[in-house]
């Protein structure tokens, strides 16, 4: 009921600033320009939208309808591993409600972005490998399970690849048998969650779309703006291009925040005063790999 509140009375169902990336994929592949799309983002959330609009219609209010269920779905998969593990039925119905009624993940599911699919895949995945370790579901089909899901929540967000690793290294170590066959549902799991991962790099590979590069730069932009050390460490003469301008920053920093989007991402701008003339991406992404320090 409070999903259903809050999507009846947020009527512009409001697009977050990251999901441009993949409504123009999805876009992209709808109208048969693939081939063109520069897009950085993983394609599990664009083929996701694509799906929906193939099956319901390209309509804001259909993605907004599927994240709110699989939200409640992802505390229904919550709370069944909560109970899956022994624990008394209150701790399940807490489990539930923190998951389903957590105001940011309400905030998210009224967006179009990867946090409610990610959210529901990957709890997904440990749901079924809560299955075999609680409940002795048959450990070989488990282990194709959750490789498939796991596989699917990495093209959908590629950072997910540590939350894989904790379920499945938490599958193998809890599984109840032989050292051989805990080795056999971990190769299994591996090995469909490589195959649906590296699916589209397959497909743009096959038809010759040339890779567009990945999100390191995106990624770690934040990591440089808002902990990096401009005073000590290596590209001090880069560093002090961006200097002034990263300290106003932060000193404008307050306990809610910046006041929007232009705002808050200001670490890309401290990237951009990174760059000497002539960079090219690369060179971006390895200065920043290093300025971290």
């Amino acid at each position: 009921m409070v999903h259903l509140a809050f999507l009846m009375n947020w009527p512009d169902h409001f697009i977050h600033e990251d999901s441009a990336a993949y409504i123009i994929q999805a876009e992209s592949i709808l109208r048969g320009q693939y081939l063109e799309d520069m897009m950085k983002r993983p394609y599990g959330v664009a083929a996701f939208l694509v799906l929906l609009s193939k099956l319901f219609g390209p309509h804001i209010l259909v993605f907004v309808i599927a994240q709110h269920l699989m939200s409640v779905g992802t505390a229904l998969f919550v709370a069944g591993i909560v109970r899956f593990a022994g624990a008394p039925r209150f701790f399940p119905l807490v489990a539930f409600c923190l998951a389903a009624l957590h105001g940011r993940i309400v905030h998210y599911d009224n967006t179009i972005g990867a946090e409610t699919i990610s959210n529901f895949l990957v709890s997904l995945a440990a749901f079924i490998a809560a299955g075999a370790a609680f409940r002795k579901w048959p450990a070989l089909p488990a282990a194709a399970a959750v490789g498939l899901t796991l596989g699917a929540v990495m093209t959908c967000r590629s950072a997910a690849i540590g939350q894989a690793a904790v379920i499945l290294l938490w599958l193998v170590v809890v599984l109840d048998a032989g050292l051989l066959r805990r080795l056999g549902v971990l190769a299994l799991a591996g090995l469909f969650a490589s195959a649906v991962y590296l699916t589209p790099a397959a497909i743009n590979l096959a038809i010759g779309k040339r890779p567009a590069g990945n999100e390191i730069v995106a990624a770690m932009a934040f990591v440089v703006g808002y902990s990096g050390d401009f005073e000590h460490g290596v590209h001090l003469d880069r560093k002090a291009q961006a200097r002034g301008y990263v300290e106003q920053m932060r000193a404008a920093d307050t306990p809610q925040g910046w006041p929007d989007t232009g705002v808050y991402q200001w670490p890309f701008g401290a990237i951009h005063r990174l760059a000497k003339p002539g960079d090219s991406e690369v060179d971006i992404e390895r200065v920043v790999r290093s300025s971290k320090r």
